[in-house]
């Protein structure tokens, strides 16, 4: 274990993060929206733009943190959640520019 606790943003190009944020919640897993300073408003966080983020490319845009109290397997658990999560809603979203996922 680590004694330093991680920050990942992880951005799921045109799956919009905060169904994300509900159906990994309904599966246990939790994971924010954005970024920390703007985690309550619907916007885009400036932060995130800041950084070179399209409006679409922020709020595709997931934050998660790690503890140092997370096992190695609850990490693989979780991404496993997160990559058949954002599977299943991206192939279920209607997409005005279809982008190949996975």
């Amino acid at each position: 274990r680590s004694n330093v606790s991680k920050v990942l943003s992880v951005r799921l190009n045109g799956v919009d993060a905060e169904t994300m944020v509900v159906a990994l919640g309904a599966n246990g897993v939790c994971v924010s929206a954005g970024s920390a300073c703007r985690s309550l408003e619907q916007t885009p966080s400036s932060v995130l733009k800041a950084v070179g983020l399209s409006d679409d490319e922020a709020r595709d845009t997931l934050r998660i943190s790690f503890s140092r109290m997370n096992t190695h397997e609850e990490v693989e658990r979780a991404a496993g959640i997160i990559a058949e999560t954002a599977y299943f809603i991206y192939n279920n979203t209607v997409h005005t520019e279809r982008r190949p996922y996975g």
